[in-house]
């Protein structure tokens, strides 16, 4: 029987797409594989900062829109997952999300799981900057309004801070005891020591939130006050 080389060629070169497409599905499916098993977790951990129960419980959340196990789900239904995950408030997370997709490639519509594990240490990273952010600004706050200034220079003196707390709150916290837990010898205190005062525990914190309200009322009262004689001062202006 007589084989002709031609057909040969043509047979190989026909089939050679075929096995180069088979070869790279068999590739796709060990990487998914891989990453199904918890011992390959550490490149993610190595790349995302995650901890080893936040990758597996995303993975959970990611495999029910995954149904057919491709390794990606959609970039509609990434919103989706994250609500599944409860850790933040539902009505931010579409913002949230669509701010990190707009650093990636637009004409990509899927999001493969390790893409997943990035967008969420991404997110979770920001929500805790901004949470020590509104922190530092109430901590500023309340030290403002007991003397210090907005750029945090300036001392504040423990007799205003026993003062303001007992007698224009009124309230029955032991403020001495707050001073020792936390070491403070000085009689005048910088921002530092103001905020390593108020850390040193749950209930000085709650101080904190009341002092910065107070002081964001008197801001708030110094506005209208402003705008109320300003708008006087154009009535009379007008007159004349």
């Amino acid at each position: 029987m007589s084989f002709n080389q031609n057909n040969i060629s043509t047979i190989t070169l026909s089939q050679a797409p075929k096995a180069s497409i088979l070869k790279q599905s068999n590739q796709a499916q060990k990487k998914r594989g891989a990453l199904q098993n918890t011992d390959d977790y550490s490149l993610i951990i190595a790349t995302t900062g995650l901890e080893r129960f936040e990758i597996e419980k995303i993975k959970t959340v990611f495999s029910k829109f995954d149904l057919q196990d491709k390794g990606f789900i959609m970039k509609y239904e990434l919103d989706d997952v994250f609500k599944f995950m409860e850790f933040m408030p539902a009505n931010d997370i579409k913002k949230y999300v669509n701010d990190e997709l707009q650093e990636r490639d637009r004409q990509q519509q899927t999001i493969q799981f390790i893409a997943c594990c990035e967008i969420y240490s991404k997110i979770k990273k920001r929500l805790a900057a901004e949470e020590e952010e509104a922190q530092n600004i109430e901590y500023i706050d309340a030290f403002v309004a007991l003397g210090g200034n907005f750029d945090r220079t300036g001392v504040i003196s423990k007799e205003v801070i026993i003062n303001t707390i007992k007698n224009e709150f009124g309230l029955l916290f032991d403020i001495e005891k707050l001073f020792d837990s936390a070491h403070i010898t000085s009689e005048q205190l910088t921002f530092q020591d103001f905020c390593m005062m108020f850390e040193s525990s749950e209930d000085s914190k709650s101080l904190i939130s009341v002092i910065s309200n107070q002081q964001q009322f008197r801001q708030t009262q110094l506005t209208n006050g402003f705008d109320v004689k300003y708008k006087d001062f154009e009535t009379w202006n007008a007159q004349f």
